[in-house]
């Protein structure tokens, strides 16, 4: 048997193991044999983890799913509650990164998965139906139960994970969402694997003593982790720190200097709570989510009067940032002045090896195409799941973008896209996806279904799409070369990159677009 029929064997195999995963959890032999052993422990032991009323069968599930979901490292538990018009059933769905299993017409009669929900919560749930709401919880898994499941808590502690939870009311019912925070497995901020360059110019911007930091995304795709694993770096005692959330999701330890986490709650606003922040002498502030006028505002007043302000908005990318915060009223003139870096991230999955070569479909090669990439085969890990990845479009407000957008009485996306294309920390979110394929492990079909496109790109590509075209390599090798580059630069080489990239690659700097050679304008 070829190596090549090997693998092909392994991908099918996975696709039908990862099928079989995604139908009812209650057949799902890791839960099963989960559930096995919480059945065995006594009811003191199982009352530590999480404690439940063990003759309310329901109740004894909703502890299973929760503590499945803790040491499987799932980001969030949906539950519907739903009115039959004979009774109550439950849905209950658990969330990897893109996929769902799931506990599906669950009768619950007495209500006891809603009233356990509404009792972790601490609240009364006839004070509170018919209202949305936001809250949290949190479980203590003993250490010798983490321990068993393969989880290191902090020394001396129980295992740890908080749970923010949003309530809402449905046409049919009610619904929570769980979504987990787990501090022990908070990754620091060299642990997200960001190319040196881009790590390095986040480090930069953020060791100035004022600015606003923005971070783009949907739910889920990992905004608080990256600011927490900021701020981690930042924390280091000579600054003070406020942070502003709805709800806290970390703690920040102090280490000699002062840290207040301030939760938004009742009458107290983002706004309101950054507004009186600002007498408190913070250094570095930390806003939750923008979402209206007077925070982004306030937001925009701080960082222009010597605060350095990180805040995360909801846009798909990150030259839509700048027209989302636009669309809040921001000033363009303000934005100019105060905005120093916006970064727009997404999520993708990572699988083991080994790699396995295709040919690219139609639909495929047409929707990279329509990226600016070009490329008729790829190669993708076919093992089980890995982990996570970070995709991450930067732009630096530099003086051309700050030109562009000062005074405006809008912000063009294109236009910032076409300026911040030359930067050699800017990678679209599609080809830094696609790099994510070749060099992480990750499957070009989340790729496809995580990531924004961007229509401009195949008339107008990034420096790094149009070099790696010009120079016949793939983005992998692009990218290596432009952190070679930088590498030497900081010692003795005092090379353009086109120049140096000509070197490594045996073209003439005749051969190369002038995209490649404008670029040289960032160094």
């Amino acid at each position: 048997m070829s190596y090549q029929v090997l693998c092909i064997i392994l991908h099918n195999l996975h696709n039908i193991l990862t099928l079989l995963m995604n139908t009812n959890l209650l057949e799902n032999p890791v839960f099963l044999e989960l559930c096995t052993y919480l059945d065995n422990l006594t009811e003191i032991q199982a009352n530590k983890i999480l404690l439940v009323n063990v003759t309310r069968k329901n109740e004894s599930l909703l502890r299973k799913i929760i503590v499945y979901t803790i040491i499987n490292g799932y980001s969030d538990i949906h539950v519907e509650i739903e009115n039959t018009g004979t009774g109550h059933e439950a849905n209950i769905f658990v969330r990897d990164t893109d996929d769902f299993q799931s506990v599906q017409n669950l009768k619950d009669t007495h209500k006891e998965i809603k009233e356990r929900l509404f009792s972790l919560c601490n609240f009364m749930g006839g004070a509170v139906e018919g209202v949305n709401w936001s809250a949290s919880f949190k479980v203590l898994l003993p250490p010798e139960v983490a321990l068993k499941f393969g989880l290191i808590p902090f020394p001396g502690l129980p295992y740890g994970v908080n749970f923010r939870v949003e309530y809402i009311q449905t046409f049919s019912g009610l619904a929570f969402t769980c979504r987990l925070i787990d501090p022990q497995t908070t990754p620091k901020f060299a642990d997200l694997k960001l190319p040196k360059l881009l790590s390095d110019t986040i480090m930069e911007i953020c060791q100035a003593p004022s600015g606003l930091i923005v971070v783009s995304g949907p739910t889920g795709s990992g905004k608080s982790t990256l600011l927490n694993a900021i701020f981690q770096c930042l924390n280091d005692g000579s600054k003070s720190v406020v942070t502003i959330e709805n709800p806290v999701e970390f703690k920040i330890f102090k280490h000699g200097a002062p840290v207040k986490q301030i939760q938004v709650q009742g009458e107290i606003t983002f706004a309101s709570a950054l507004r009186a922040t600002l007498r408190l002498d913070p250094q570095l502030i930390l806003v939750g989510e923008i979402r209206d006028f007077e925070t982004m505002d306030a937001a925009l007043e701080a960082a222009n009067t010597g605060h350095l302000v990180f805040a995360t908005v909801h846009a798909n990318d990150a030259h839509n940032t700048l027209q989302r915060m636009h669309h809040l009223r921001a000033d363009t003139f303000k934005i100019s002045e105060s905005l120093t870096l916006v970064l727009a991230q997404r999520l993708l999955t990572t699988y083991e090896g080994p790699g396995l070569q295709r040919e690219l479909t139609y639909d495929e090669k047409s929707w990279l195409a329509n990226n600016g990439i070009f490329m008729d085969h790829i190669t993708e890990n076919v093992g089980p799941k890995l982990g996570k990845v970070p995709v991450i479009e930067a732009i630096v407000m530099d003086s051309t973008l700050k030109n562009e957008i000062r005074g405006s009485e809008k912000i063009d996306t294109f236009s910032v896209y076409k300026a911040a294309r030359h930067q050699h920390t800017y990678e679209s979110m599609v080809s830094f996806g696609v790099r994510c394929v070749l060099d992480h492990g990750c499957k070009l079909s989340q790729v496809q279904r995580s990531l924004e496109q961007n229509h401009h790109a195949k008339e107008f590509p990034g420096f790094r799409v149009d070099a790696a075209q010009k120079y016949g390599v793939n983005l992998s090798e692009i990218s290596l070369a432009i952190e070679d580059f930088y590498a030497q630069r900081t010692t003795h080489s005092s090379a353009f990159l086109h120049e140096f990239m000509n070197a490594r690659f045996g073209l003439c700097a005749i051969n190369i677009t002038p995209l490649v050679q404008n670029a040289e304008r960032a160094l």
